[in-house]
């Protein structure tokens, strides 16, 4: 579990495994992707944000 700070709702909230729909491994490193309680995909890797999906 980590916590992110979701681009929609503006909020961190604590992300859990069972949240996440994918991970991969990209040249930045781990990139794991899931849906923010408030319904929004993100996108996050190595300890930040890397892009809202």
């Amino acid at each position: 579990m980590f916590v992110h700070h979701c681009s929609a709702c503006a909020k961190d909230q604590l992300i859990f495994p069972s949240m996440l729909s994918g991970v991969r491994t990209t040249d930045l490193g781990t990139e794991v992707t899931f849906e923010c309680w408030c319904g929004s995909l993100q996108v996050a890797g190595a300890g930040h944000v890397l892009a809202t999906a």
